[in-house]
């Protein structure tokens, strides 16, 4: 190639393209869903996986049903994957990936809780646009107040209300990561408005999808300490 000038632009062209390769190789060249199986191995009490380590672009999905597994992990925390989920004959897990960066999701046997198993998820890309449907979240903290009884501890949500649009998955978390974290017993003014995701282990967490429009509120209690509770508000609407 006898133009300098040419030659260097076409250079700098093929450099661009090569850095640019894995993102755009993987979002073109893997499929929109992967349909991922897995075992239990009872020897080893292990959830098996045909792969623990898999490589995501923004916007692809791994799909799992699970029938007899119960799922958490630091995905929510590092807010690199959403989730979602549909209910039938079993309960079946979509995985998206969000924004870039490395979680893991922790498998755990319902009929064994010695049986585990781990998916490391690397999600690479940019990140989309945030959809209407996205995750949302809400924060509690534990908060004390002077009642007749003395000082009462109680539960706070951040915000105390909320609007969801149908389908849409709410998380609820603790608001700082240190705090100490229980399971809830939960009381729906309205049971037909939000549908809880039961196979989720995110002991101080859980999982919501909204299902119907209407208004629901939630009286949160700590379990085995029923008195220390805080009430969520839900609107869903279209």
């Amino acid at each position: 190639m006898r133009n300098p000038l040419i030659k260097m632009i076409l250079i700098g062209f093929f450099i661009g393209c090569l850095f640019a390769a894995p993102y755009d190789v993987i979002a073109a060249q893997k499929p929109a869903m992967i349909h991922l199986n897995y075992k239990i191995d009872q020897k080893k009490h292990k959830v098996v996986f045909p792969q623990e380590k898999i490589t995501l672009a923004v916007g692809q999905i791994i799909r799992i049903k699970m029938d007899d597994l119960f799922f958490g992990g630091d995905f929510f925390e590092k807010d690199v994957l959403d989730i979602d989920w549909e209910e039938g004959d079993s309960i079946t897990c979509y995985f998206k990936g969000k924004n870039p960066g490395t979680c893991k999701i922790q498998f755990i046997d319902t009929g064994d809780n010695s049986t585990k198993g781990e998916l490391e998820i690397t999600v690479v890309g940019k990140s989309g646009p945030r959809g209407r449907n996205e995750l949302s979240r809400v924060y509690y903290n534990y908060a004390q107040s002077k009642g007749n009884d003395g000082v009462e501890e109680g539960l706070e949500f951040f915000p105390s209300k909320i609007k969801l649009k149908l389908g849409q998955r709410m998380l609820l978390l603790p608001q700082k990561r240190n705090l100490n974290q229980k399971s809830f017993i939960i009381e729906y003014s309205n049971d037909d408005v939000l549908d809880e995701l039961l196979p989720f282990i995110g002991k101080g967490k859980d999982l919501f999808k909204a299902t119907a429009i209407g208004n629901v509120k939630m009286e949160i209690h700590i379990a085995h300490e029923y008195f220390t509770k805080g009430t969520l508000e839900v609107d869903v609407t279209k």
